[in-house]
């Protein structure tokens, strides 16, 4: 899958789709393969995607955290086999200001010479999201493309499946819906910091991990999941987030996984965090003791559940 820059231009006709993806849900994914099934031997499977939520320019109180990084996102989309290469549009101001007629003229006619294009329903693009199925397919007739919009559910058809949906779920801590609609686990991503080694303290060393602000971490609780090191080695895990009431009083929020197996130093290493299941909210006990009698049971419980494929 390419990446195109600035200056790439499709040569031959293309198949393209465009949206946000954020999550490459499996919605997402049944979109991408309806968009693979609509290319013939000579036209490009493209998407067109953006390198921000349109709405951290727009209206930035608005925006949502997300669910990948950009980078995850395009390991994601290439990962489906669908997709010959993505045009990933830097959203900033100039490009929110443009109209409809002029995206779908300079991305979809000059850049990507598009044949056919696919897009989600309720899909909007362009200024003052102008932007629509309907104007889409005018467009499409002065610039001789097709243009198709599809419902986005999720692999069991069961619901439709949006990214907005995920995050909901996300928000609350239910992992197992979210997952449901992702169709894998939820991730996040981020770079073991030195701590205070509470968790140490205990007989549970815990890796405590910066993620990046725009990120959608899961609510308050302890979680089963496992995490995935820079090497690509995978364990079982018990993460704790939350703000420590027992041992601290400045309500900083921490995300802190236990690696069972682990005695290696991991600081300043990059780190993925996939959850599973929730297993509670976080507690205050009456004592240490009773805290660590939990978090045996915690351990326990996720030696017993988890998988490592």
């Amino acid at each position: 899958m390419r990446v195109l820059d600035t200056k790439e231009n499709i040569d031959n006709r293309s198949v393209v789709t465009i949206g946000v993806f954020d999550g490459v849900h499996t919605g997402h994914q049944k979109l991408l393969s309806q968009l693979s099934g609509l290319s013939e031997d000579n036209t490009s499977r493209v998407v067109v995607t953006f390198d921000k939520h349109p709405l951290t320019v727009i209206a930035p109180e608005r925006a949502p955290k997300m669910l990948t990084s950009l980078k995850r996102k395009l390991e994601l989309l290439e990962e489906t086999n669908f997709v010959d290469a993505v045009v990933v549009i830097d959203f900033n101001p100039i490009r929110a200001a443009q109209s409809a007629e002029d995206f779908v003229k300079e991305v979809l006619v000059e850049r990507l010479n598009a044949k056919k294009v696919l897009i989600g329903e309720n899909f909007v693009f362009g200024h003052e999201r102008r932007g629509n199925f309907e104007l889409l397919k005018e467009l499409g007739k002065q610039h001789d493309f097709e243009v198709e919009s599809i419902e986005l559910l999720s692999a069991t058809e069961e619901f439709k499946a949006s990214s907005t949906l995920v995050r909901q779920y996300i928000s609350v801590g239910d992992v197992e819906k979210a997952k449901k609609i992702l169709g894998r686990s939820h991730e996040i991503t981020g770079v073991v910091e030195g701590g205070d080694k509470v968790g140490t303290d205990l007989g549970y060393p815990t890796a405590n991990t910066h993620v990046a602000d725009e990120i959608a971490v899961p609510s308050d609780g302890v979680y089963s999941g496992r995490v995935r090191l820079d090497d690509g080695s995978t364990y079982k895990s018990a993460i704790s987030i939350g703000v420590r009431p027992m041992f601290h009083e400045d309500n900083i929020r921490v995300i802190e996984p236990h690696l069972l197996g682990f005695n290696g130093d991991i600081y300043s290493r990059e780190i993925t965090i996939e959850f599973e299941e929730k297993l509670r909210d976080q507690q205050v006990f009456d004592t240490v003791d009773e805290l660590v009698a939990q978090i045996d049971k915690d351990v326990a419980y996720v030696e017993k559940s988890v998988v490592i494929n």
